[in-house]
């Protein structure tokens, strides 16, 4: 991945979809279909902030997900977590929950934050 000139994560410029190489990067080689936890805050925190999710579909037993402090606006692809029980969407700028009405497993939700009108 390429980096600040500062050495400080991802250049402010780059994509803002989540790729198969940051998630392989965050879980630190661990085997994709063993990953259970993923934290985007720390990218979003230095001013990387993605506006999309996308290529989730690769950590297919992923339990836990921490989207929390960028601009992402829809969940569309979430669906495909079945097994996601924890996310944690604060801060963001969704404003519809509907692709996540499936996710039968979700037990917890934080969506403090976000342009939410009614649940």
């Amino acid at each position: 991945m390429e980096k600040h000139r500062d050495g400080q994560g991802p250049p402010k410029s780059s994509q803002k979809t989540i790729t198969v190489s940051m998630i392989d990067e965050l879980s630190k080689g661990q085997h994709l279909n063993t990953i259970d936890y993923l934290n985007f805050t720390l990218l979003a925190k230095r001013s990387y902030k993605f506006t999309s999710i996308a290529n989730l579909d690769c950590v297919p037993n992923l339990t836990e997900l921490n989207l929390s402090y960028n601009s992402i606006s829809s969940l569309q692809n979430l669906s495909v977590l079945k097994c996601l029980k924890t996310l944690n969407i604060a801060e963001n700028l969704i404003s519809d929950l509907k692709p996540i009405f499936y996710n039968t497993n979700l037990t917890i939700l934080n969506i403090n934050g976000n342009l939410i009108g009614f649940i």
